[in-house]
């Protein structure tokens, strides 16, 4: 129903501090290419939190747990990315969807959403197919919208993660084929981290959430 040159995705549980929308669209208008933009998402304290980031796939994971391990910054392009350093405007692949500015026309040819996806990775697939019709994705950290994360949205941390691996399964089998190897190396991943520190909560929860997650969300949603 919008008439407008732009279109903005804004999540509920955000603030707008400053002349955001004008600093948003005049970047995305400025050139033909450029099909969205977002701005840098902080807490409300003003602390940077994750605001874009790149396509997930095993070959990305694999590097950026030997190139950790190994310290070397080459190549590292994480799925969620938290712009401490960010000072001037840097094409990436996906926005996330927090504060996410499309052109209209983009919309119109591409449509919004792919349903399918509860919750999670849905700005991924949308930005995913606006690249890949020729379209660029841009983050600007020329403006700030403060972001009170899970205030919209609250399960229960396991439920949570059940969704967000299912999500990324489901990403994985629409644009890379297959997501089961990637479940494998998850489970891997975490299954050491369980057994070399048994205090490690958070690792032992994203095992159980991975395990029981595959393409279907958890049934009592």
């Amino acid at each position: 129903m919008a008439t407008g040159r732009a279109v903005l995705l804004l999540n509920s549980d955000t603030e707008l501090i400053e002349n955001s929308l004008l600093k948003l669209y005049r970047f995305l208008v400025s050139r033909e290419e450029i099909g969205v933009v977002g701005g840098r998402l902080v807490y409300a304290g003003g602390a940077p939190q994750w605001s874009y980031g790149f396509a997930p796939s095993l070959g990305r994971m694999l590097w950026i747990t030997i190139s950790g391990a190994l310290w070397i910054p080459w190549g590292r392009r994480p799925s969620a990315v938290v712009p401490e350093k960010v000072h001037q405007p840097l094409q990436v692949e996906y926005i996330v969807g927090a504060d996410l500015m499309v052109k209209k026309s983009v919309l119109d040819r591409f449509g919004l959403f792919d349903e399918s996806f509860f919750a999670y990775s849905e700005e991924t697939d949308l930005c995913t197919r606006i690249r890949q019709a020729g379209y660029e994705v841009w983050f600007t950290p020329e403006t700030s919208i403060i972001h009170h994360v899970e205030g919209s949205f609250k399960p229960g941390q396991i439920d949570r993660l059940r969704i967000y691996y299912t999500s990324l399964f489901r990403y994985l089998k629409k644009h890379r084929g297959g997501f089961r190897l990637v479940k494998a190396y998850l489970l891997a991943k975490f299954g050491v981290h369980v057994l070399l520190s048994r205090n490690d909560e958070d690792s032992r929860v994203r095992f159980h959430a991975i395990r029981s997650s595959n393409l279907e969300y958890p049934i009592h949603l």
